[in-house]
């Protein structure tokens, strides 16, 4: 697993959207990629995480690529899986020092 921080800057897809069992909120950074954040019902803390937040919001988590058939149909170049932890801020509390994105 990488680690980044990503600013999202908009919604895709006009949010939540997928089965109970495989619910995804696809968000777009400020670098005009897209971020799927995924979760189910009962188990969708990160979503809820980012919607409470807002977009506007900076989010540090761990991502994987989507495979490539995925990442080809659906332009995704992120993926948060349900398992793991988003720590989000609005970005109003973000000074212009931190607005840069970092992925690693």
């Amino acid at each position: 697993m990488n680690r980044g921080v990503f600013r999202l800057v908009a919604l895709d897809e006009g949010g939540v959207r997928g089965t109970p069992d495989n619910l995804r909120l696809v968000c777009i950074t400020d670098g005009d990629e897209k971020v799927a954040i995924w979760g189910k019902q009962g188990g969708r803390n990160n979503i809820d995480t980012v919607l409470k937040a807002g977009i506007l919001c900076v989010v540090d988590t761990e991502w994987r690529e989507p495979g490539e058939v995925q990442a080809r149909k659906f332009g995704h170049r992120y993926w948060v899986r349900r398992l793991r932890a988003i720590c989000s801020t609005a970005s109003s509390a973000i000074s212009s020092e931190q607005s840069g994105v970092s992925r690693g």
